[in-house]
């Protein structure tokens, strides 16, 4: 079941609310891009106008990405399907990758985004967390 993926996104905002909160973050490493110089550096140009380098502090991709994966690896459904595990570890590999390669992060949000998600992990995969998440939702749960 990927449920647990989404409850660990409840840990991950109060947390990443604190940090920003307490302590506001950013990086300033983008340098110029000229869009009209071609199709990707438009694309790179548009994602930086819509993805501002403030907050940064831990990287929310790179959590994402690796709680859904995860999710994925410890998910019945997909227990026997090499295939889409697999593909699932080189989408997260190439969106970590692709976060500090965009200057969207730098290397620490990386290291804190993953330090966040092996402290979340225990709370949201812990064996009494799953039996009472299972009795709160009535029924309804993701496959």
């Amino acid at each position: 079941r990927l449920l647990p993926c989404l409850y660990s996104s409840v840990y991950r905002d109060d947390f990443k609310s604190l940090i920003c909160t307490l302590f506001p973050n950013g990086t300033d490493f983008r340098p110029y891009v000229d869009p009209e110089k071609n199709i990707f550096a438009k694309a790179v140009s548009l994602l930086y106008a819509t993805d501002t380098c403030t907050n940064v502090f831990p990287s929310i991709h790179v959590y994402n990405s690796v709680a859904v994966h995860i999710g994925i690896i410890r998910s019945e459904q997909f227990k026997n399907n090499r295939i889409v595990r697999l593909i699932s570890g080189v989408l997260m590999v190439s969106i970590c990758m692709s976060t500090v390669f965009l200057k969207q992060h730098s290397i620490i949000d990386v290291a804190g985004a993953l330090l966040l998600c092996g402290a979340v992990y225990p709370l949201v995969y812990a064996p009494g967390a799953q039996r009472s998440r299972e009795n709160d939702q009535e029924g309804v749960l993701i496959r």
